[in-house]
């Protein structure tokens, strides 16, 4: 009964911060990525009412049956022992030098490399033709190398068969809507390559530049009204200076993804949006548990203790609870990006990527940016003095 008390606080917030990012996802998202937030939602009040309810159920009758021993409960002391010599906040210099060597990594990157946006962000031209034999890896590949040989490497977005239809091939050719004669050129070119393609039927759509920028700002818009309102949250269930830390581990964890997409150039389409916000909601959860415990602990220990200290034991003790929720959560969207079509993968894996981010941030990051938050301020008090 006590556990289920003291942990009641860290299930509310932690969800209700994932349903800030459904939320923004919900009215600010249109179509599939609409759709993605009410599953999201629902997923996320649905686990909170097993959690608070059912799991307190089937605990009492476990304990009815007379299962009383605390190692049925996840509680192992010689799994802690081996965790207590390292020192989360003390050796800030290893998470120090790791941040950096991710901030370095990325801002290469994106100089060297850049990102490789769909047409839902450049603009371009999308057909959608029956080739007349099933659109594999190999056909994509055929394709794509087509149209930069023949229009232009720029023009390569992204080639894919249909979802309702393995014969039909969607092809995608950014930076610009193909003219009449890129066309022409493009319909040559599928012509001797796939002499059973149904030309007859050939759609062109065509997705201008304005467009890609609506989408910009709304991806954009989108992640700062969700740090806003996550922001506002924390500062409001706990204090400003936690509510900071844990903004910036969001922003760790996102800039984390991006790397992703530039490092592997996955396609910037509007996907992008839900996988973000998907990865804030994720994210912050864990760093909310440490921070519930953090607040538990103050109040346990007092002046007994410092508040690197108070961090430390804090994270520790939910660093079982952490590790096993992402490992669950990590299970499932591996099997997603194991069994997945390309366009499914390109949304699972900045997912998998993002969720091992948060996990990091969570423990190594999130307690020690706000120890070192109450430091610079503790610093500046007493020189104001």
């Amino acid at each position: 009964e006590a556990g289920h008390h003291h942990a009641l606080s860290a299930v509310i917030d932690s969800n209700v911060t994932t349903l800030i990012a459904a939320g923004v996802l919900y009215f600010l998202g249109a179509g599939t990525i609409k759709g993605f937030a009410i599953t999201l939602g629902l997923g996320v009040i649905i686990s909170m009412f097993s959690a608070i309810f059912l799991t307190h159920w089937l605990l009492r009758i476990c304990l009815g049956m007379g299962i009383s021993d605390i190692r049925f409960y996840g509680v192992n002391k010689d799994k802690t022992e081996k965790t207590r010599k390292f020192h989360f906040i003390n050796n800030k210099k290893i998470t120090y030098i790791i941040v950096g060597v991710v901030l370095i990594t990325g801002l290469l990157s994106f100089v060297i490399r850049g990102f490789n946006l769909d047409i839902d962000f450049s603009g371009g031209s999308q057909l959608d033709i029956n080739l007349g034999v099933e659109v594999t890896p190999d056909v994509c590949d055929q394709i794509n190398s087509m149209i930069e040989n023949n229009i232009g490497a720029n023009y390569v977005s992204s080639t894919k068969a249909s979802l309702t239809d393995n014969n039909v091939a969607v092809i995608r050719t950014g930076t610009a809507v193909l003219s009449i004669d890129q066309q022409q050129t493009l319909n040559e070119s599928l012509k001797g390559a796939f002499p059973d393609a149904n030309f007859e039927d050939v759609e062109y759509q065509s997705i201008s530049p304005i467009i890609g920028d609506s989408l910009k700002r709304t991806a954009v818009l989108a992640v700062i009204l969700a740090v806003v309102l996550m922001l506002a949250y924390i500062w409001y269930r706990f204090q400003l200076l936690s509510g900071l830390s844990a903004i910036i581990c969001l922003m760790h964890d996102l800039f984390v993804m991006l790397i992703l997409y530039s490092l592997f150039q996955i396609p910037v389409n509007s996907n992008i949006i839900a996988a973000l916000l998907t990865i804030l909601g994720y994210s912050i959860n864990a760093s909310i548990v440490v921070f519930d415990r953090v607040r538990e602990n103050k109040t346990k220990f007092g002046a007994e203790k410092s508040f690197g200290d108070t961090v430390d034991i804090s994270i520790k003790q939910t660093l079982a609870r952490s590790a096993n929720t992402s490992l669950t959560t990590l299970l499932t969207i591996g099997m997603v990006y194991i069994f997945g079509v390309d366009s499914i993968k390109n949304f699972a894996l900045p997912i998998i990527v993002g969720l091992c981010a948060g996990l990091f941030s969570s423990l190594f990051l999130a307690g020690l940016l706000w120890v070192e938050g109450e430091r610079i301020f503790k610093n500046r008090k007493k020189a104001t003095k």
